[in-house]
C-alpha cells in the first residue's frame, strides 16, 4: 500500500498544482512504512524526504528535521559516502537557498559533492549538478 502511495505522490508531485495532494500522500506512505518497517529503514527514510519536500519546501523549520532524519537513517543504513545521503545533503543545501541561507548551502553542497565524487567520479552527472548548484551558490554569496 505504501508502495502505492510513495508512486501516485511522485507523479501527482511532478504536476504543477499536485504538490499539496502529493504531500498529503506522501505522509500515508511515511505513517504506513514506520509502522510496518520501523523507524531506520531506507523506504522510510524515502518517505521523509519526499515528506519534506513536498509539504515543507516552503518553512525550512519543518523540512530541515525531517531531511536530517532522513539523512541520518540512509548513513546508519549505507553508510556515510552513499549517494542517497549525497541526496540529502543536496536536497537541505537547496532547501536553504531557495531561503537565501546560502551560508548554511555551501558546506551541505561540499559534503555531496565530495560524496557524488568518490561515488561516481568528477564528471558524471550527478557530481556535475551538484557541483554547478555549489558554484552558483558562491557567486551569489559573492553579490
Amino acid at each position: 500500500m505504501a508502495d502505492t502511495l510513495d508512486l501516485v505522490a511522485v507523479a501527482l508531485f511532478e504536476q504543477q498544482h499536485g504538490h499539496e495532494l502529493a504531500g498529503s500522500l506522501f505522509f500515508r506512505a511515511w505513517a504506513i512504512r514506520e509502522a510496518a518497517l520501523g523507524q531506520n529503514r531506507p523506504d522510510v527514510a524515502d518517505s521523509l524526504h519526499h515528506l519534506a519536500l513536498s509539504l515543507y519546501s516552503d518553512n525550512v523549520s519543518f523540512a530541515i528535521p525531517l531531511l536530517l532524519r532522513s539523512k541520518e537513517i540512509r548513513e546508519k543504513v549505507f553508510g556515510h559516502d552513499h549517494p542517497s545521503v549525497a541526496d540529502s545533503l543536496h536536497a537541505m543545501a537547496r532547501l536553504y537557498e531557495a531561503h537565501s541561507r546560502r551560508d548554511l548551502a555551501i558546506p551541505l553542497y561540499q559534503q555531496a559533492l565530495t560524496i557524488q565524487e568518490k561515488v561516481f567520479g568528477p564528471n558524471a552527472l550527478e557530481t556535475r549538478q551538484v557541483r554547478n548548484n555549489l558554484e552558483m551558490a558562491h557567486q551569489e554569496m559573492d553579490h
